[in-house]
């Protein structure tokens, strides 16, 4: 997995105090584009815009990539799915059409509970 090194949460993604609990081995990326992002997985943006995100994406070679985003408040191009942070919660909403196209399979549950918490 990924990181841009624009998101504010990098640490605790990415920190080696929790690399036993980590599903996935973390990337940090200083700069993301198509050349950098190939070697990943999935791919968490941070500050980028979705067109930046957009553009990343629809360069890489074929291939199964989750694509989450911290900036990208529509969701409606780019990422598949898109967080929205707050100082009290943390939400979060999907891209179907991105997410199709990313050709990660996504258990339906999780879809339901995106559903939920766009309300």
């Amino acid at each position: 997995m990924c990181f841009s090194r624009s998101t504010p949460y990098l640490d605790a993604l990415t920190s080696p105090n929790n690399a036993e609990s980590m599903p996935y081995q973390p990337v940090i990326l200083t700069e993301i584009n198509s050349t950098t992002a190939a070697q990943c997985d999935g791919i968490y943006f941070g500050q980028e815009s979705a067109q930046t995100q957009q553009t990343v994406i629809q360069q890489l070679p074929a291939g199964a990539r989750l694509f989450i985003s911290e900036n990208n408040p529509q969701c409606v191009t780019g990422s598949a799915f898109c967080l929205a942070i707050t100082s009290d919660s943390v939400k979060f909403s999907v891209n179907l059409d991105s997410l199709t196209r990313s050709g990660v399979h996504v258990s339906p549950d999780v879809l339901l509970l995106a559903r939920k918490t766009e309300k």
